[in-house]
């Protein structure tokens, strides 16, 4: 049997193809014993919040709604679809019309309409009124 070009014989490479294998195999046999990860509730939010750079910054990992008439402004801008333009047209409304009595009510801030009410509704909801 003629030597392969980098000068291994084919057992020699079969023997390297079986090692392979067996390290693939025990790879999938321990990240298969490994707990994955269970599926998070359609709607929870946990809000991280991590000092850099002088400021907070908070990155979103889960989502449960939160209460638009208790959120702050940092916990506001981490909502999707919120940054900190519209974060303070919220907190402005409210100081200046009281409690939302709806989600709905968002629509009153000017380049809210009911599409991104929508949108924001699988983020904010609206407990009793503070």
């Amino acid at each position: 049997m003629p030597p392969a070009e980098n000068g291994k014989d084919q057992a020699g490479n079969l023997s390297d193809c079986r090692g392979l294998i067996l390290l693939l195999v025990a790879s999938l046999f321990l990240l298969s014993s490994f707990e994955r990860p269970r599926p998070v509730a359609e709607k929870s939010l946990v809000l991280h919040a991590a000092q850099g750079n002088g400021g907070a910054l908070l990155s979103l990992v889960r989502f449960e709604q939160i209460d638009i008439n208790r959120a702050d402004f940092r916990t506001l801008t981490a909502i999707p679809g919120i940054g900190p333009v519209r974060a303070r047209a919220i907190i402005d409304l409210r100081k200046k019309e009281g409690p939302l009595a709806e989600l709905a009510d968002l629509a009153r801030i000017p380049g809210i309409g009911e599409k991104t009410v929508q949108n924001l509704s699988a983020y904010l909801k609206v407990d009793e009124l503070v």
